[in-house]
């Protein structure tokens, strides 16, 4: 069974600092391998339901990127562009990104 979480508990800023992250050790681990491994020909990545940035933050500075969650909170501390949206209705056109 999984939890329903509502809009109040993804805008809760103690899950989303980044301090609270530093402890998920194997996560960084998994996003700066996963940041590492985008081919080289991707130069626009769109990271849907991005969190924090853990892993939008870490791509390539030369790549554009999009970070984009529900959670105004958590786009915060995102550094890339964001935008706060439903995955579920995105509103780009399709094939705006090379990788998502």
């Amino acid at each position: 069974m999984t939890a329903d979480y509502g809009q109040a508990y993804f805008d809760n800023p103690e899950i989303w600092s980044i301090a609270a992250w530093q402890w998920c050790k194997a996560d960084l681990i998994c996003a700066r391998l996963a940041a590492k491994l985008i081919p080289g020909e991707v130069i626009t990545v769109l990271g849907v339901g991005c969190g924090n940035g853990v892993f939008a933050n870490l791509v390539n500075p030369a790549r554009f990127k999009v970070g984009l969650d529900l959670s105004r909170v958590a786009l915060e501390h995102v550094t890339a562009s964001r935008l706060q949206a439903d995955a579920i209705g995105l509103p780009f056109m399709d094939n705006a990104f090379d990788a998502s």
